[in-house]
């Protein structure tokens, strides 16, 4: 049977999209997403700082053993991983969220090759609609995980069983 034709494979893929709640928080966790971009993110000692500047220049922060931008690659490939894979998607939007919640930890943004380190004042709405995508995103895949109707061992998920008796 090819990769396409596969039930499980329709079953996941459908039952992802048809789930009021996965959709519902998929364009939430978007939305947050998005407008984090374009809204202040840290106020520093010298400046404010944009989300975009951070997805852009935030991968140089494994340098310095700040692995919060790490979450943005993580949820791609969960993303990705949803239909084929939905247990190893919820486990990297996990770890996508474990990494994301360092973030709280950060106090300070070195500023390049010079020594000099700008420190954090606050963090600003755009942080915490990035991190409120990050839960949603999570709780997305959670839902997308239950809903995927996957069988294991003869037996169907009680939430796909409770989608086919509803519609």
């Amino acid at each position: 049977m090819s990769e396409s034709n596969n039930p499980t494979n329709n079953q996941a893929i459908f039952f992802y999209k048809r789930s009021p709640v996965t959709w519902a928080l998929t364009h939430i966790s978007l939305c947050c997403f998005t407008l984090s971009l374009f809204l202040t993110t840290f106020f520093t000692s010298e400046n404010e700082i944009s989300g975009f500047w951070v997805l852009v220049i935030g991968w140089l922060g494994v340098l310095v053993f700040q692995f919060s931008w790490l979450a943005n690659p993580l949820n791609l490939l969960a993303i990705l991983l949803l239909p084929q894979k939905p247990k190893i998607a919820l486990l990297l939007s996990f770890f996508a969220l474990t990494l994301a919640s360092q973030t709280f930890y950060f106090s300070e943004i070195p500023s390049g090759l010079t020594p000099k380190i700008i420190y954090i004042k606050e963090f600003g709405l755009g942080f915490y609609l990035w991190y409120f995508s990050q839960i949603c995103f999570f709780l997305t895949m959670l839902s997308g995980v239950q809903n995927s109707g996957i069988k294991k061992r003869g037996k169907t998920s009680f939430f796909y069983q409770e989608f086919i008796t509803k519609n």
